[in-house]
């Protein structure tokens, strides 16, 4: 087993220039030979200054801005290798023990795989934030990161994970295809991780954190510079309305969810509203995916109870 890596980019030529010399010498270390960027229709200087600095980088480019989903299938597409590293341009690899990681995804029941993800916080603090967990509660499909997860649990190794981080995961390409890839449905950011792992693990594929590897996040905010605040909460919001309509197929859980949104359309919980609005235009879409042929392994109760809420 090898890796293709796969590095989605747009107008990030100043964080390239931060982060991509240290990775690629990081790869060179484990043999990695094979590094793509998928580029979503830059406008800066990304392009040039890839062929000039790094020329074995292969490139393929977006003819239009299509957000996340699209670009990052684009570059799988490409990838030659039975293993993909999915990593977003502003992470920077640290440590990593390629071997011990293939080694780990060599297990037929392992979809993916994320390294330990650090972030400085505003105190400057290093904080973790590859852990997260999630829960059904209240007609909502609840996600949470615990930034406090290596505090409580001596051994993290292999703690199981309800997503991988799109940002920085290590995936067999044979199941992220199965899977096809993230859905676009998503576009153009934001749960797209979430959703392609949760796929997984309804099939019986999870996915699973690992300290052989280290990763610091620059945090360089690609999505800030290009949306308000404001828009981004909307997108996010959206999206996990689409999230839960998508796979959610327990029925308790959707009679549950389906109240809770028609509760907040008679009270007129005005972001939630739009939230619902905009969704129900990809309705066709998750109905679509819906009447597709099921391969589910396990219920939404028996997935979620990896992570039973004390």
């Amino acid at each position: 087993m090898s890796v293709s890596v796969v590095i989605p980019n747009y107008n990030g030529c100043h964080i390239l220039k931060t982060c991509l010399s240290e990775n690629m010498a990081q790869f060179e270390v484990n043999g990695i030979t094979d590094v793509i960027i998928a580029d979503d229709a830059s406008t800066d200087d990304s392009l040039r200054y890839i062929q000039t600095h790094f020329p074995s980088i292969r490139v393929v480019q977006n003819d239009v801005n299509s957000g996340f989903s699209v670009t990052c299938n684009k570059g799988a597409s490409l990838a030659k290798e039975s293993v993909m590293l999915l990593l977003n341009n502003d992470m920077v690899f640290k440590e990593l023990d390629l071997k011990a990681i293939l080694q780990d995804l060599e297990n037929p029941d392992v979809f993916a795989i994320t390294p330990k993800i650090l972030r400085q916080n505003q105190s400057g603090d290093w904080i973790n934030e590859s852990h997260n967990y999630g829960y059904f509660a209240g007609g909502w499909f609840s996600t949470e990161n615990d930034f406090d997860y290596d505090k409580k649990v001596k051994d993290t190794e292999g703690a199981l994970l309800l997503w991988a981080c799109g940002g920085s995961m290590f995936v067999t390409k044979k199941r992220f295809d199965a899977l096809n890839g993230f859905d676009p449905i998503m576009s153009p950011f934001y749960c797209e991780d979430l959703d392609l792992s949760y796929r997984g693990w309804k099939r019986g594929w999870k996915s699973m954190y690992t300290q052989k590897a280290t990763c610091h996040h620059q945090h360089q905010a690609t999505i800030g510079a290009l949306f308000t605040k404001a828009q981004v909460d909307a997108i996010h919001l959206r999206n996990k309305y689409l999230f839960i309509w998508k796979n959610v197929t327990y029925w308790p859980y959707l009679i549950s969810h389906f109240l809770t949104v028609l509760l907040k359309c008679l009270t007129f919980q005005i972001k939630d509203g739009r939230a619902i609005l905009t969704a129900c235009f990809r309705l066709p879409d998750v109905i679509r995916y819906r009447r597709q042929t099921r391969l589910d392994r396990y219920t939404d109760p028996e997935i979620l109870s990896h992570w039973p809420r004390k």
